[in-house]
C-alpha cells in the first residue's frame, strides 16, 4: 500500500473514533443553584441558674419573711447580699442598697438602730417611712412597723401566742433559726420581721 494513501487512510480511521478528551464540567449556575445551608451555630451556654433558695429561718405574723444566708425573702421584701457587702434589692416595693453594722442598718428610706446585748436584742428607727421598733429576748417579741404590731411570748412548747383582743390566742411561726431572736442571723432576722409584719 501507498504510504501516501496508508496516512491518508489512517488519519480517515481517527477521525471516525469517538473523542476520549472530556469538556471540561459546566460550572453551576449560581442563581440557579441552592444557597448552601449556613452552619449551625453552637447552642447557647445555659445559664447558671440561681441556686434553690432554702430558708434557714422563717417568720410568720401578718406575712411572711424568710433568709438563708445571702437572701432575705417576702411578699414585699427581696434583699441579696451584694459583693461590697450591702444587702440589695427591695423593701416594701423601694430600692434599698443597706449599709450594715453591728449597730446600725441604714441606706434609702432605711435607718435602724441595733443594740444586742446578752439577753435582749433592741431595734428602733424607720423603715420605708413606718416607724420601726423591736424588742426581742428568748420568750418574748415586742415588734411594731408603722400601725402593724405583734407582741408576743413563746411558751414551754416553743410556740409563740399572742393575746388577740377577744381574749383567746392565736400560734405563729418562728421556725429554723428564726425562733431564737437571740442567736438568729444579723441582720436577717431583723428584716425577716419587718417584711412579715
Amino acid at each position: 500500500m501507498n504510504p501516501t494513501r496508508m496516512i491518508l487512510a489512517l488519519a480517515l480511521a481517527a477521525s471516525a473514533l469517538p473523542s476520549t478528551a472530556q469538556s471540561p464540567a459546566p460550572k453551576p449556575d449560581a442563581a440557579a443553584a441552592p444557597a448552601a445551608a449556613p452552619a449551625p451555630k453552637a447552642p447557647a451556654a445555659p445559664q447558671a441558674a440561681e441556686a434553690d433558695y432554702v430558708p434557714a429561718g422563717e417568720v410568720r405574723i401578718r406575712l411572711s419573711g424568710s433568709y438563708d444566708a445571702t437572701r432575705v425573702r417576702g411578699p414585699n421584701t427581696n434583699l441579696t447580699l451584694a459583693a461590697d457587702g450591702r444587702w440589695a434589692g427591695t423593701i416594701s416595693g423601694n430600692s434599698v442598697r443597706l449599709q450594715v453594722t453591728p449597730t446600725r442598718i441604714s441606706g434609702a428610706g432605711v435607718t435602724l438602730t441595733v443594740a444586742r446585748e446578752a439577753d435582749r436584742l433592741s431595734v428602733q428607727g424607720t423603715a420605708s417611712g413606718a416607724r420601726v421598733r423591736i424588742v426581742a429576748t428568748k420568750t418574748s417579741i415586742d415588734a411594731q412597723a408603722g400601725n402593724r404590731r405583734f407582741n408576743a411570748t413563746r411558751d414551754a412548747d416553743g410556740n409563740w401566742r399572742q393575746a388577740n383582743q377577744a381574749g383567746g390566742a392565736t400560734n405563729f411561726r418562728f421556725t429554723g433559726s428564726a425562733s431564737d431572736p437571740l442567736t438568729a442571723p444579723y441582720p436577717q432576722w431583723i428584716l425577716a420581721v419587718i417584711a412579715a409584719l
